[in-house]
């Protein structure tokens, strides 16, 4: 027989301070960032974030960027983009298409 779910008694209410939590995803960050350490690895989309905080200049060597799907573009992808000012952005999207909007 399969248990059921914990009873209203057995629930623990965790509270954690905005500190806690900021400290937390710093040590996270620092163990993707860091190669040697194969128990976290770094996911793709914490690849893009580095490549942001980058800030590479595509404008420099292109004369337009063009986005498609530019509705599932994150906040990261898109501040890569919008922030080349030297070209021009191209951008094409349909927001009633918008398949990855839960990834944030």
């Amino acid at each position: 027989r399969r248990p059921g779910p914990p009873t209203h008694a057995a629930r623990r209410e965790v509270k954690t301070s905005s500190e806690e939590l900021a400290s937390f995803a710093t040590t996270l960050w620092d163990a993707m960032k860091d190669k040697g350490n194969a128990t976290m690895p770094m996911t793709d989309a914490g690849y893009l974030k580095l490549y942001q905080l980058s800030r590479p200049r595509l404008d420099y060597d292109y004369d337009v960027i063009m986005l498609d799907e530019a509705q599932d573009a994150s906040p990261v992808m898109w501040s890569v983009v919008k922030n080349q000012d030297a070209c021009g952005k191209i951008l094409v999207g349909d927001p009633n298409q918008e398949i990855y909007g839960f990834a944030g």
